[in-house]
């Protein structure tokens, strides 16, 4: 890898950017690979192929939106021992996170309201859980089925299931 900058003072670099020349990698010399990297306002670190600088390969931004919305619900935790072994309720809060690398018209992932109601559709509130879901209703499976439902319509990178205003457990593929 060689590095070239600072790069001050020329478009689309600011304080600190630099150009950065990747070498071709060993296992994927049968294509075009990227190059070069460079930072352009708006658009974040974009890959370019060096010997056709105009043409780009691969955006390096990630964008990411939450949606979250509220439920309640009562369960008991099988297995446990304890006050959650019985028959008890949360106000729950689900948190959807979806994630893309490029932007849909007119500039966003997805609308925030669709999101809303697609997620408010699958949310079991004011049910017993434990009849509503064969697995165990800990808030770790709760989240793990939510990405699973929401995962259908969007790109789903993490469901975070709050059980309480200090407590939760998080779903992510990876």
């Amino acid at each position: 890898m060689t590095e070239v900058g600072p790069l001050e003072g020329n478009p689309g670099f600011g304080v600190g950017h630099r150009l950065v020349i990747l070498p071709p990698h060993p296992y994927q010399s049968n294509r075009t690979l990227p190059t070069c990297l460079t930072s352009e306002p708006g658009r974040g670190i974009i890959a370019r192929d060096e010997s056709e600088p105009s043409r780009v390969l691969e955006e390096a931004m990630m964008w990411t939106i939450k949606v979250s919305r509220r439920f309640s619900a009562a369960h008991r935790i099988h297995g446990m021992d304890g006050k959650c072994e019985g028959v008890h309720g949360h106000n729950y809060r689900v948190e959807v996170e979806i994630s893309a690398k490029k932007l849909k018209k007119p500039g966003m992932i997805a609308n925030f309201l669709d999101v809303g109601e697609k997620l408010e559709s699958i949310l079991p509130d004011h049910k017993m859980l434990n009849e509503v879901y064969e697995s165990n209703p800990t808030s770790e499976n709760l989240a793990r089925h939510f990405y699973d439902e929401m995962q259908q319509f969007y790109p789903v990178s993490g469901v975070t299931v709050w059980e309480t205003e200090d407590s939760c457990a998080e779903y992510s593929p990876d």
